[in-house]
């Protein structure tokens, strides 16, 4: 028997519930046998942490042979990518991203990490669609989500080092410092050749907040609010990037936050080209 691999837009037509019944059962055996599905959406969700021992008692627990026999009569389509053959033979490295796979699945949420749907940076950024992928998986942050992020002020300068250069700023942790709040990692996302930066940090009182940047070309604007998953958004616009600050924080203060990095980031920008769709990374 052979698994399909789905496809990105699948795998966000899942998340948001669009796929019909047998679609979502093909998408759900692909999380369970592909090693790389697993992993990927392990990576995006930002709590690969401790994820071996966590998914341990599920190892006997997977459902596999259910799935394949509800699946029996279902026609395979073509795979839009080279197809996997099964192997129920694995070992104990891939029975466990087989059930790191089902619990993703059977948990959900995490899965909202994928939801980098492909969409030119014009579309995105005018419907406010940027600002909603970030909200959909930035909701399922909590503080023990960095807990063992390290704190090494090495590793965070070379952090903010590669985000600096995909956002033409130069940050440093003196730039983008707050007070009250704790800096605790800069990661660079990627949806086909569109960089999304995102530096995270901890507020003792309220738990996460992000400081998200994505190339544009729209007109500088003023920090404004809103709310999208639960969070409150401050989002405003230099005239070469869209950022954004989201979390549980409230939106005045969210706001502050937007006010004073909107203006130590204005100052600092090194590079106003960036390529939009075309950045290397």
């Amino acid at each position: 028997m052979t698994v399909q691999t789905p496809t990105d837009p699948e795998l966000v037509a899942y998340v948001d519930g669009e796929l019909s019944q047998d679609d979502r059962a093909r998408v759900e055996l692909a999380m369970a046998y592909d090693p790389q599905i697993a992993a990927r959406m392990a990576a995006l969700s930002g709590a690969t942490f401790g994820m071996r021992k966590a998914f341990a008692p599920l190892l006997s627990e997977a459902p596999v042979e259910k799935m394949l026999s509800s699946l029996g009569d279902i026609p395979t389509k073509v795979a839009p990518r080279p197809v996997q053959t099964v192997n129920k033979t694995a070992g104990g490295g891939r029975r466990w991203m087989i059930a790191a796979g089902l619990a993703l699945v059977v948990l959900g949420g995490l899965g909202d990490h994928l939801a980098f749907a492909p969409k030119p940076v014009a579309v995105a950024e005018n419907s406010g669609h940027w600002r909603d992928i970030v909200a959909s998986y930035v909701r399922l942050y909590t503080p023990e989500t960095f807990a063992n992020v390290s704190d090494d002020a090495a590793l965070q300068a070379r952090q903010l080092q590669t985000v600096s250069r995909a956002m033409g700023l130069h940050l440093d942790p003196k730039t983008i410092a707050f007070a009250g709040l704790q800096f605790k990692q800069a990661q660079l996302l990627q949806y086909d050749a569109t960089p999304i930066a995102e530096l995270n940090y901890l507020d003792p009182q309220y738990g996460p907040m992000s400081l998200c940047i994505m190339p544009s070309d729209a007109a500088p604007s003023a920090p404004e609010a809103e709310m999208r998953r639960g969070l409150n958004v401050s989002y405003w616009n230099d005239g070469h990037r869209s950022f954004m600050v989201i979390g549980a924080q409230p939106a005045s203060y969210l706001g502050e936050v937007a006010r004073r990095l909107g203006s130590t980031l204005a100052s600092i920008s090194v590079d106003q080209d960036l390529g939009k769709s075309g950045i290397t990374i």
